[in-house]
């Protein structure tokens, strides 16, 4: 078997994941915290870049985080 070939997109894809840990649900003040409002903050987690920036666009982060779902911040 050869090695397989990873296209240079996919490797810097790969190498900026972000994870999310099991402990965070086990957190007492995330726990607190409306269902919608953790798996945003789980969202944003894997958006944001090695230094925590990520673009400032709501419309995308919506798309990407809530998916088709017909939520609102409000």
């Amino acid at each position: 078997m050869g090695k397989a070939c990873i296209s240079p997109v996919f490797q810097r894809q790969m190498e900026q994941m972000r994870n999310i840990k099991n402990l965070i649900f086990d957190n007492d003040a995330m726990g607190e915290l409306p269902p919608l409002t953790r798996l945003l903050f789980a969202g944003l987690w894997t958006m944001v870049d090695d230094k925590g920036r990520m673009e400032d666009n709501p419309r995308k982060i919506k798309k990407v985080i809530m998916g088709y779902d017909d939520v609102n911040a409000g």
